[in-house]
């Protein structure tokens, strides 16, 4: 919904350590993210790579979890989004694409946010969230 928050899905394995990665609007290149949303070092967020505040990271880092939460979501925010986590080595990185879309719905409706994800090397895969707008206290 307008104006709630979504959590794009984005994990690696964090076997070989903690890894440097970005979340970028729209396609990536091939030397990285290019409009990046926000950037970690692998263990923190670097905040001067951050575009704004409604962009966070909560899930945990040192598990991999770097799925991106959009505070406030609104119609334009609707769009493709990449994931890429810096693997050590030549066209090694992991890239995860997801495909958002956010449309406005009455308080009393359940409405579906599509996520398709695919992943370099990997076999596409898709996903649906499904969210009602509840009451906040």
């Amino acid at each position: 919904y307008v104006g709630e928050e979504v959590t794009l899905p984005c994990r690696y394995n964090v076997t070989s350590g903690r890894i440097p990665m970005c979340w970028n609007r729209g396609a990536l290149t091939t030397i990285g993210c290019v409009n990046t949303l926000l950037a970690t070092d692998g263990s923190i967020v670097k905040e001067e790579k951050r575009v704004s505040s409604r962009y966070q990271l909560l899930g945990r880092l040192d598990e991999g979890d770097v799925s991106l939460t959009i505070k406030n979501v609104q119609e334009d925010d609707s769009g493709m989004y990449a994931c890429r986590v810096e693997i050590p080595g030549l066209f090694n990185d992991e890239i995860r694409y997801v495909d958002l879309s956010v449309v406005k719905a009455s308080p009393e409706v359940t409405s579906s946010v599509s996520a398709s994800t695919s992943t370099t090397g990997q076999t596409q895969q898709s996903s649906n969230a499904n969210c009602r707008k509840g009451s906040r206290k």
